[in-house]
């Protein structure tokens, strides 16, 4: 398999780059001689976020790269980021995101980078589409869920992603805090396909 040489993290809902998760995988690739990309998604006009994700990637040979996607970054990194990643970690997805952003409709809401996102009927309608475009490489594919997620249901995540492992960590919490206590086994998944041995049986959609 040709060697990695790039990681695309996605962040979350009203998050930004400058997260301190995204800092944490930015961190860890430099460490393992990757560069890491992370495009700002604070953005809620259909063609313009469709254009971002687009050139995140456009550049980028296929299996040379890995995508990381975090909430409504998972979802996108599942149902919308174009191109051929050698793998794609999913960091307790946002399975339905209209749903969520139903409450902030009509809104413009700021986001952590101080960014002014609109949340438009437009792009609810553009997520609900999005959804209809199932995950196409599921062996390439860890869902991670953590038992603490305070804002999803982690225990309805796996049926989004039919014949993918899902590594359910208990506790911590929908941000994964603690990712730097997990960062190690996700970079063996994300460099060589590796899933965590600690997959539990129950999460093999058996």
């Amino acid at each position: 398999m040709t060697a990695l040489t790039t990681l695309v993290y996605l962040h979350g809902f009203l998050s930004s780059p400058a997260s301190p998760k995204a800092a944490v995988f930015a961190r860890a690739a430099k460490q393992r001689g990757l560069c890491c990309r992370v495009p700002n998604l604070n953005v809620t006009d259909p063609a313009a976020l469709s254009q971002c994700l687009a050139d995140a990637v456009s550049d980028l040979t296929d299996g040379t790269w890995a995508a990381v996607g975090s909430s409504l970054g998972g979802f996108y990194a599942a149902h919308v980021l174009p191109g051929n990643p050698a793998r794609v970690l999913l960091l307790n997805p946002a399975v339905n995101p209209w749903d969520y952003a139903v409450p902030y409709s009509g809104k413009t809401v700021t986001a952590a980078d101080g960014t002014q996102v609109s949340v438009t009927e437009t792009w609810l309608d553009f997520l609900r589409g999005s959804a209809a475009r199932r995950v196409t490489m599921p062996e390439r594919t860890l869902v991670m869920v953590t038992t603490g997620d305070e804002v999803l249901d982690w225990r309805k995540t796996p049926a989004y992603f039919p014949g993918a492992p899902v590594w359910t960590v208990p506790g911590s919490d929908h941000a994964v805090s603690d990712i730097s206590r997990y960062i190690d086994a996700l970079f063996s998944f994300l460099l060589r396909g590796d899933v965590p041995e600690t997959l539990p049986a129950a999460a093999q959609h058996d």
